[in-house]
């Protein structure tokens, strides 16, 4: 289901903006686990 709905957007999208999505989705994936353990330190 998840290549289906990844499949979609490619197709409704340019490929520089879905790139630009993922990288800023990994961003934040990986952005807001470190903001916490900064805070925790």
């Amino acid at each position: 289901m998840d290549s289906l709905l990844f499949d979609f957007e490619k197709e409704k999208l340019p490929a520089p903006v879905v790139l630009a999505t993922m990288g800023l989705i990994a961003l934040f994936a990986l952005g807001i686990p470190l903001r916490v353990l900064m805070t925790l330190l």
